[in-house]
């Protein structure tokens, strides 16, 4: 599946929205100076491009800003290449680079890879972590996380429930009225509506992988 480059936002732990520009970041160019393919690149370098891979997620903790935004589409470029590496990122330690892992691994688009993020789901104890997965997931289709995203938007942090809610909106195309910026009384007005039609119709969504 050919990678998908982020023209929207992308939600990263702490640092809260980050918008991914929609332009590749760092590209291999050759003698003559034309781009380098990523498929082509990986299969000239090989183990150099892994060690480029795992340098560029060790490296997500630290980086904020342009750099981070150019880090995180490096990897979306390099989908397939960098699937294993950004799995092995979701045991992370530090759990920004669990979130940034996860929401990588729902831009690349490859949902061979729902059954790793559910398991990552649910041994993930940090709340923003579990959002993000819960996002990727349904990105790729894996519809039954929706019900976490919707008690999401009952967060008291204000980008939790930005973030919940977009994928949301981008998913289903409803809103239920909800603002995630609002006065909390009309956030819990939208949010009894969102809860509601969840248990009408969540068995209606049958999910990409059993």
């Amino acid at each position: 599946m050919r990678p998908r480059l982020a023209a929207a936002g992308a939600w990263a732990l702490i640092v809260g929205l980050v918008l991914i520009a929609a332009a590749p970041g760092c590209v291999t160019v050759d003698e003559k100076g034309n781009i380098v393919p990523p498929e082509e690149e990986a299969e000239t370098t090989g183990p150099l491009l892994k060690k480029q891979i795992d340098k560029r997620i060790d490296g997500l903790k630290y980086l904020r800003g342009t750099a981070l935004l150019d880090s995180l589409n490096w990897l979306i470029l390099y989908g397939e290449h960098a699937v294993a590496q950004l799995l092995q990122g979701l045991e992370d330690p530090d759990p920004r680079t669990r979130s940034y892992c996860a929401y990588v691994l729902g831009e690349i688009g490859n949902q061979d890879v729902v059954p790793s993020l559910r398991e990552a789901l649910a041994r993930e104890e940090h709340k923003r972590v579990r959002f993000e997965i819960a996002a990727s997931l349904v990105t790729l289709g894996d519809w039954g996380q929706m019900g976490l995203l919707i008690e999401g938007l009952e967060e008291e942090a204000r980008l939790s429930r930005h973030k919940c809610f977009e994928i949301l909106r981008k998913n289903l195309n409803l809103t239920f009225g909800f603002d995630p910026a609002g006065p909390a009384d009309e956030r819990a007005a939208a949010v009894a509506k969102w809860k509601a039609w969840w248990e009408r119709n969540r068995s209606t969504f049958t999910p990409v992988v059993k």
